[in-house]
């Protein structure tokens, strides 16, 4: 009788120890599956921060460019227009050293041409986003230069050039403030620093912290995008 007390209490041990073996090997495999998905969630959602910071920031650029061409008229004619993109950036005449923002928003701006281009730099402390979703905050800077020989013939005198050509530059930063560690306020203050290190103004570029190296030092989550352009008057 004493055996075969003893044979069972074996076995309910026996079988209590594989149930705990069958357990902690299900707990591995179900911890396992989920880091994989966690992993597999982390991947999918860096590409679509990157995919969606690459295309607002694309939209930076293309608006600027529509802005420019929108009317059909000559360079000096889209230069002498105070509504148009150009008129801060390559007006030296009226504003000296100072480089042309804005805004790339849902709302309708200053900017008749292009209508989601607004003046001066973003807030992303308020509504100036790409869309009403309020996910990411686009800020596009202008700045440029009269080159009186480019678009010439070799051996032409800046008589025989007189329209000559200007050169652009045209930055464009998107950033999505909730990503990352920069706060709003944070974001907004380095979104105040120039644009370009070689923006009218800036004397020593390699002493300037410019709107790219603001929100790296703070963490935040961006893209910027820089574009040159040569714009020639074939009107006149």
């Amino acid at each position: 009788m004493y055996t075969n007390l003893h044979n069972k209490s074996t076995q309910r041990g026996a079988a209590l120890i594989t149930v705990l073996i069958i357990l902690v090997v299900i707990t591995i495999l179900g911890i396992s599956a989920m880091r994989m998905s966690l992993s597999n969630l982390s991947i999918a959602t860096n590409s679509q921060v990157t995919a969606l910071l690459f295309r607002s920031s694309d939209m930076g650029i293309d608006a600027v460019e529509k802005a420019i061409g929108v009317t059909g008229a000559s360079i000096r004619t889209a230069i002498s227009d105070p509504n148009g993109v150009l008129w801060k950036a390559l007006n030296n005449q009226s504003f000296s050293d100072q480089e042309a923002v804005y805004c790339l928003t849902r709302k309708t701006g200053v900017v008749t041409a292009i209508p989601n281009l607004k003046t001066g730099v973003c807030q992303t402390s308020g509504t100036d986003y790409v869309s009403a979703r309020n996910i990411v905050s686009t800020q596009v800077g202008i700045s440029g230069s009269f080159r009186p020989f480019e678009g010439a013939d070799l051996g032409v005198n800046a008589d025989g050039n007189p329209n000559g050509g200007y050169y652009v530059v045209v930055t464009s930063t998107s950033v999505l403030p909730n990503f990352g560690s920069a706060t709003k306020s944070a974001i907004d203050n380095c979104l105040q620093a120039p644009n370009d290190e070689f923006a009218p103004g800036v004397s020593d570029p390699s002493e300037i912290d410019t709107v790219t190296d603001c929100l790296t030092d703070q963490g935040a989550v961006f893209k910027t995008t820089r574009q040159e352009y040569l714009l020639v008057d074939q009107n006149n």
